[in-house]
Formats: C-alpha cells, sequence, structure tokens
C-alpha cells in the first residue's frame, strides 16, 4: 500500500534519486541541512553619546526567517520597504529575541520591542541591512558560487 502526504512524496523522491552507486540524494541533503552551523554576526548601536552596546544576531533557519518576514509585509508608502522585499523595522522588530543577545546578554521579546523602540533610525537600518545580508543575500551568493563551480566542472570534462 503506497503513502500518502508528504511521507509518501519523500519516500518515492528516495526511491527515484536511489541508485546501485549513489547514496539516497534526499537524506544527504537533509543531513547537510541539519548540521549546518547558523552564523552569528554583531551590529554596534549608540543611544546618544555615551551608551554602546553591541547587539549580536544568530542567524536563523529559512522557515524562521520566512516567519519574520511575514510578519512584516512591505508597506506601500515606503519604496525601501519593496527594495529589502519586506518592512525593515518590522524584521528587526520581530527577529526572535532567542537568537539576540545584547552585549553578550539574552534578552526577553518584551526587551527587544522596547529597545528597538528607542532606537534611532541608522542602527535600525544598519540592523534589517546585516537581516537581510545575511539572510537573502549571503544564499544567493553561496548558490551562485556553487552554480558556477558545477558549471566549470562540467564544462572541464
Amino acid at each position: 500500500m503506497a503513502q500518502k502526504g508528504i511521507a509518501g512524496v519523500l519516500d518515492a523522491l528516495r526511491e527515484e534519486t536511489e541508485t546501485e552507486s549513489s547514496p539516497k540524494r534526499i537524506d544527504a541533503l537533509i543531513e547537510a541541512a541539519k548540521k549546518r552551523v547558523m552564523e552569528s554576526f554583531d551590529v554596534e548601536i549608540g543611544i546618544g553619546d555615551d551608551i554602546y552596546s553591541v547587539v549580536t544576531f544568530t542567524e536563523v533557519r529559512g522557515v524562521d526567517w520566512g516567519n519574520v518576514t511575514a510578519l512584516s509585509p512591505p508597506r506601500e508608502s515606503v519604496p525601501a520597504d519593496f527594495q529589502f522585499g519586506f518592512n525593515p523595522d518590522a524584521a528587526v522588530e520581530h527577529y526572535p529575541a532567542s537568537a539576540i543577545r545584547v552585549d553578550g546578554e539574552p534578552v526577553t521579546s518584551e526587551q527587544w520591542k522596547e529597545l528597538v523602540g528607542y532606537l534611532d533610525a541608522a542602527a535600525r537600518v544598519d540592523m534589517a541591512s546585516a537581516l537581510w545580508a545575511v539572510h537573502e543575500l549571503k544564499p544567493r551568493q553561496q548558490l551562485a558560487a556553487l552554480v558556477a563551480k558545477k558549471k566549470e566542472a562540467s564544462d572541464g570534462k
């Protein structure tokens, strides 16, 4: 009896991609994705003339980033939102607190939202740009490099 639903689809994909000489490709992809290390990156912020802090963000998985941007749709009256593909101010606010440290200390969602409310526009843009670069730009650049490498390898045969 054939399985239905996602389990059946995954099993069918595994059967189609399996050969005597190669491992199950889908399993290899899943394992590689599980092992991928999430990058952490710092954004420096200043409040007034004398308060300086470092906000450390840890990259989140694609589904979690998708949730952040889904909660942050572009505003029709703000052209910059369409450059990002989302409302960057809202994305900074909605980023998961579990993936944020301020001066090395964890923050709660409530603390993060309150702090973001006090930040100047420059700090918010710096944070949004860094989040966009890690979650959108970098994966596209990595894929382009992999595609070019594969094409170069196949052209060299």
